[in-house]
């Protein structure tokens, strides 16, 4: 498995929008309902909130070989936020490599703790890289349907 990384800048917005719309619209069915999985997509991880993440950190893509986008991962201050995968480089072990490499940079930055924020669909996954969760948050929107998120720590050293 191969993996590049490069810092993403602003021009790139439109292109990590596409992934995370892609990865709502097809990994998180069976977690989240039609209204839900429009919420996260219009709400939570809207362009305007992927641009404004550039004036608090950094943001990465990442790619294989042949330049395919296989996801993208931020460090905004002292948490590692909004990192999606692909579909298709799912259950593959990109994922593990994207969040170590995200957290071997905020080591190299000498955050010892790390924040982040976890969706039913990574929970799991999170823990057993060893992050826990340190507390949990219900959305409600309409027809009555809700988002469960959760805010997530990991000790670095």
């Amino acid at each position: 498995m191969s993996l590049n990384s490069t810092k993403a800048n602003i021009e790139d917005s439109q292109i990590i929008e596409s992934l995370i719309a892609k990865t709502i619209d097809k990994s998180f069915r069976g977690y989240y309902s039609e209204e839900a999985r429009t919420f996260l997509k219009k709400r939570v991880q809207s362009i305007k909130q992927i641009k404004g993440s550039f004036k608090f950190g950094d943001v990465y893509l990442f790619k294989d070989n042949d330049g395919n986008l296989i996801g993208t991962g931020s460090i905004l201050t002292s948490k590692i936020t909004r990192v999606y995968l692909s579909p298709e480089y799912q259950h593959k072990g990109y994922g593990k490599t994207i969040m170590r490499y995200l957290e071997n940079i905020a080591i190299k930055k000498g955050i010892k703790t790390i924040l982040g924020d976890a969706l039913l669909t990574s929970i799991s996954f999170l823990v057993s890289m060893g992050w826990e969760v340190i507390e949990d948050t219900t959305y409600s929107i309409p027809n009555n349907q809700k988002v469960y998120m959760f805010k997530m720590k990991k000790d670095l050293f």
